[in-house]
């Protein structure tokens, strides 16, 4: 079908009704408004100026290009943008999913004397005007929670209806040299005061289904009081979570409706296996995604993958990350770690999609192969889609039969950055340089 992008037509005919009677081409802009909205939408970002030349389409493309902004590490671009907000209020209104750099707020970063005059110093101003955000991660503020530098920012957090939130980078206080240097300082009324920082910002939230947790050296005494502290309460509508094992082990017990946990990497062992089984007791009915992020040098995980499978049997989507990072050439490939996953997971009877993903110094090692990729079908009869590294996606017809006869479909290469322009993912240069 040839679509052409002309006004629509003033004498009140249906002309896609008029093209498709004398064989013309249909018009873009007498589609409906939203299948407008759903091609939009699935435009690589890099083509949406060249329709917003179009006033009919302006409206559509600026909502695509603002409803998810992420600016991880790119704080001149952050600059950029809350400037937009503050000389465009209408499009702060149509952000939705942020995320941003703000390293220059708290006096630091490399471009701390480039903010603009029409912010202030902590960008607050600026992102108070995206009242519609429902998903927000903040990096560079350092310690948002308790400096009373950000004091703005956490009154801003507490008038947000946010579904998705980072919790920022939490100190320890045994490494804090500030209030080491302080004689009044008390370790232990400290590491209370951290959980009730985090307990404070969730209880802001009880909208929030979605929180992220970077990984943070917190120490065994404020994990044991996160622990015990934690309640349903202050999460009650939590269904997914991003976190080291150690600090999601506190989540699980008052989490019963989570449907999604991504781990990131430790040092497994039994005690910590011990604490996962016994808070994922309240998950096991619900969670259907799991994401582990592992080293390949951990052996206890490699060698008891099965009792950490045992304790999701529910999981239909399982993500699994080997981190062999090593510039010691005795690392495994990718096949070997792959196989390892193959006899375990018959445990995962509803398992329908696995995404194995592997990262090495070293080349040609991501390779897997078709027959571990059949060996693996053949465990999880409801197994429907596999991807493997490279991007390569493997698929099984509807219905087909777990054998070593399996043929699986090869699709691939996949890539989610496939239409983005790598100027998209780096910083502006300096206002000297531009």
């Amino acid at each position: 079908m040839n679509i052409l992008v002309e006004h629509p037509t003033k004498n009140g005919n249906n002309s896609s009704e008029v093209a498709a009677v004398s064989g013309q081409p249909t018009r873009l802009l007498d589609l409906p408004i939203e299948l407008l909205q759903k091609i939009i939408s699935n435009l690589p970002v890099s083509t949406i100026p060249n329709f917003m030349v179009n006033r009919f389409l302006l409206p559509i493309c600026e909502q695509r290009l603002y409803e998810t902004i992420m600016l991880w590490g790119l704080p001149r671009r952050t600059l950029r943008l809350l400037e937009t907000f503050i000389l465009r209020p209408d499009l702060a209104l149509l952000v939705r999913h942020l995320t941003v750099e703000v390293s220059w707020a708290n006096g630091s970063g490399e471009c701390h004397d480039e903010v603009p005059d029409v912010l202030k110093a902590d960008g607050v101003e600026a992102l108070s005007l995206a009242k519609n955000i429902v998903s927000l991660t903040v990096d560079g503020f350092g310690d948002w929670m308790k400096a009373p530098a950000f004091s703005r920012f956490r009154d801003l957090l507490s008038n947000l209806k946010l579904t998705s939130l980072t919790i920022p980078w939490v100190p320890d206080p045994t490494y804090d040299l500030e209030s080491l240097g302080s004689l009044e300082y008390e370790e232990e009324d400290r590491e209370q005061e951290i959980v009730a920082e985090i307990r404070a910002v969730l209880q802001t939230q009880p909208r929030l289904e979605d929180l992220f947790f970077p990984s943070s050296y917190l120490s065994e005494r404020i994990l044991s009081i996160l622990e015990s502290d934690l309640l349903p309460s202050d999460v009650p509508n939590l269904k997914s979570l991003q976190a080291d094992p150690r600090v999601a082990i506190s989540f699980l017990a008052v989490s019963p409706g989570l449907e999604s946990l991504t781990l990131f990497n430790t040092s497994w062992g039994d005690g910590l296996f011990f604490k996962l089984k016994v808070g994922s007791a309240t998950i096991r009915s619900s969670l259907r995604r799991l994401a582990i992020r592992v080293w390949s040098s951990d052996e206890w995980f490699w060698v008891n993958l099965d009792k950490v499978f045992a304790l999701f049997p529910n999981m239909e989507t399982l993500y699994l990350a080997v981190d062999a990072t090593t510039p010691y050439r005795s690392v495994q490939p990718a096949k070997y770690f792959f196989e390892k996953i193959v006899d375990p997971s018959r445990l995962l009877r509803s398992l329908q999609s696995i995404e194995f993903e592997y990262s090495s110094l070293l080349k040609g090692l991501s390779e897997v192969g078709m027959e571990s990729v059949v060996a693996l079908k053949t465990k999880c009869p409801h197994l429907k889609t596999i991807i493997t590294p490279k991007n390569q996606m493997w698929l099984f017809q509807h219905g087909q039969e777990p054998s070593t006869d399996s043929v699986p479909t090869l699709v691939g290469p996949i890539s989610l950055r496939w239409s983005q322009p790598e100027s998209l993912f780096t910083d502006l240069p300096p206002l000297d340089e531009r």
